[in-house]
């Protein structure tokens, strides 16, 4: 028996001088602050953890907004609908396009005092609800110029607006057309370019897919047809150009369930689709299935419900030879229960780049309080940083009525970022969301 002790004595102490040797051997992490949770591992040879990150916020939770490293506006009496950000009125900085039911509002946002402040605004169309809005310097003069597709709510039928906001003035560039439009860059060279597609009384959209939009006197018809895979429409896809893990661009779409598909070559091969929901835009529009010459009784059946996707951004952020799709991933509990709750409490923007097998995890932001509407890339506040852009409503506490809207920044560190480290990938497509 006292043999047995001593054994046992012996491995405990075996056992932690082993831990304690594992312990000083392992580097130590720093007090850090920040909301994007990005290379945390240290791996591979990689820079030491608290010295890797394109932002402070993208850490870990428990980070505040006065280190600079997220910068917010004030609240406005309104609930956003989308936003971009571009130099929409000529004088060589960014400007804030806001979209809201009916209207579109040009904002500055001064870095001074953290308020934006209303350049112009424009009502689209009174009976008409707004639905996506894209940009693109649609008459080559240097100033990225506003497309704004809208629909009739009773028939869903489309008409899209195109607007330049030069010298502080709204105007129309061309007569508005029956047609989804949007923007894609097209590669091989990317260029941004419109594409549309029609309306279909069964299916909402017209068979055929999405098509080039050509300039046909003072309006815009359906051109050149695009090699897509069924199911696309012209608001949902986007190309993840070439990598490290891939010799050729990869197209991008998110499905009409919010998962995302990878299609590769030329015949457009899937090779993988995710398990989690991005995108979660509260935007939409309801439509009747139903066979072609037969009527609809709307009394007894439910309507289908087609979302607007928000903008899949790729990008090569630091120029790491490894770009990224930017995407929203909305959290809720109750939009797992109830398929058409879409007043997402929470959210985090995800970077996904592509691994060679599939989408992975490269950083993500914390969790950010308010339903997302809209993201973008551009410097912001004009200060030379690149900045991650995200548009918020508030959470309807107070009543659907009363929701409020504000924009948020997260400049991005270019300078600390470190190709070799590996991402995180602990918490990344365990749970689908069902």
């Amino acid at each position: 028996m006292k043999r047995l002790h001593r054994v046992l004595a012996l491995c405990c102490l075996i056992a932690v001088g082993f831990m304690a040797q594992t312990a000083s051997a392992a580097p130590q992490r720093g007090a850090r602050s920040g909301d994007i949770i990005m290379n945390e591992t240290g791996r591979d040879g990689g820079t030491p953890p608290g010295q890797t990150y394109l932002n402070p916020q993208f850490r870990y939770q428990g980070a505040g907004a006065s280190d600079g490293s997220r910068l917010r506006t004030q609240r406005l009496p309104f609930k956003m609908a989308g936003m971009v950000v571009g130099d929409f009125n000529g004088d060589r900085k960014n400007e804030i396009a806001v979209m809201t039911d009916h209207d579109i509002a040009i904002y500055t946002w001064s870095g001074r005092n953290q308020r934006m402040e209303e350049l112009g605004r424009e009502r689209v169309s009174s009976t008409n609800n707004n639905f996506i809005m894209r940009t693109m310097d649609i008459n080559r003069d240097g100033v990225l110029d506003i497309v704004v597709c809208t629909y009739e709510e009773d028939s869903n039928r489309p008409y899209s607006f195109f607007y330049t906001f030069k010298g502080n003035r709204f105007s129309q560039l061309a007569k508005r057309c029956p047609y989804f439009v949007s923007v894609a860059k097209i590669p091989p060279y990317f260029t941004p370019t419109l594409v549309g597609q029609g309306w279909d009384s069964v299916n909402l959209f017209a068979p055929g897919g999405p098509r080039v939009m050509e300039r046909v006197g003072d309006s815009y018809k359906p051109g050149t047809k695009l090699d897509l895979p069924k199911g696309t429409t012209c608001f949902n896809f986007n190309w993840l150009p070439a990598g490290r893990e891939s010799r050729t661009e990869q197209l991008v779409v998110l499905t009409e369930d919010e998962r995302i598909k990878i299609y590769q070559g030329k015949g457009n091969s899937l090779v993988h689709t995710t398990m989690e929901r991005f995108s979660g835009s509260a935007i939409g529009m309801d439509h009747y299935k139903g066979m072609p010459g037969l009527g609809l009784d709307k009394n007894y059946q439910l309507p289908g419900r087609y979302y607007a996707p928000m903008n899949l951004i790729t990008a090569d952020i630091g120029r790491t030879g490894e770009p990224v799709l930017l995407v929203n991933k909305p959290i809720s509990t109750a939009s797992q229960i109830f398929e058409r709750y879409r007043y997402f409490p929470q959210g985090e923007i995800h970077a996904l780049y592509w691994d060679g097998v599939g989408l992975a995890l490269k950083w993500k932001t914390r969790r950010i309080r308010g339903s997302v509407a809209a993201i973008d890339l551009a410097d912001v506040n004009n200060d030379g940083v690149l900045d991650l852009v995200v548009g918020l409503n508030t959470s309807p506490d107070l009543g659907i009525g009363s929701r409020q809207c504000m924009v948020t920044a997260y400049p991005l560190d270019l300078s600390a970022t470190n190709p070799r480290t590996p991402a995180d990938m602990s918490d990344f497509e365990v749970n689908p969301n069902r």
